[in-house]
């Protein structure tokens, strides 16, 4: 996880990659072991060349192991790990109509049915994205998944309850469509 100033890592042990081992520490609590890896991103203007620097990124992780997990790799299973997470807050707050909206189903299997549904559907939206993308000549980062999503709810007919992917023992709770 990426971790703020604010909490001080000591370097307990300088590690061969130059990432060092440290403790985070909570009053009353036993001192959680972390590696500790420190890395800033550069960015290059596209017309002139121009390098920036960025800020300094610190990130705490559980995988001491240099060899089997080489600083070179974190920045980007950081990386990886923040798309994924972005991906579940679209499926969870904005696909299944936000946060206090709980999936109908009362079985397990209707839940993983549609969460199976939400992932369809924002893949869905996903390709639909890069579609126009390729069409308009721009990078899909260019395209407001969020406008994509309203442009899908206002063009997608509603077909109603008679087309529900849930047997007749997984309906809907009473009252609620």
């Amino acid at each position: 996880m990426r971790i703020g100033a604010q909490f001080p890592l000591p370097v307990i042990e300088v590690l061969p990659d130059g990432s060092w081992r440290s403790e985070l520490r909570a009053k009353g609590k036993a001192p959680i072991p972390v590696r500790v890896v420190q890395y800033s991103v550069t960015a290059r203007e596209r017309v002139s060349g121009a390098e920036t620097i960025g800020e300094t990124i610190t990130l705490v992780t559980n995988l001491f192991d240099t060899v089997a997990y080489p600083i070179e790799d974190l920045p980007g299973l950081y990386g990886a790990r923040w798309r994924v997470e972005e991906v579940f807050d679209e499926v969870k707050t904005e696909l299944r109509g936000g946060t206090e909206v709980v999936f109908r189903s009362r079985s397990p299997e209707g839940v993983r049915a549609e969460f199976w549904g939400l992932l369809c559907l924002y893949q869905a939206i996903c390709d639909l994205v890069g579609h126009v993308a390729l069409k308009a000549g721009v990078g899909p980062e260019r395209i407001s998944f969020a406008a994509a999503r309203s442009f899908v709810r206002r063009t997608v007919a509603w077909i109603g309850p008679a087309f529900s992917p849930l047997g007749p023992d997984d309906d809907a709770p009473p009252g609620r469509p």
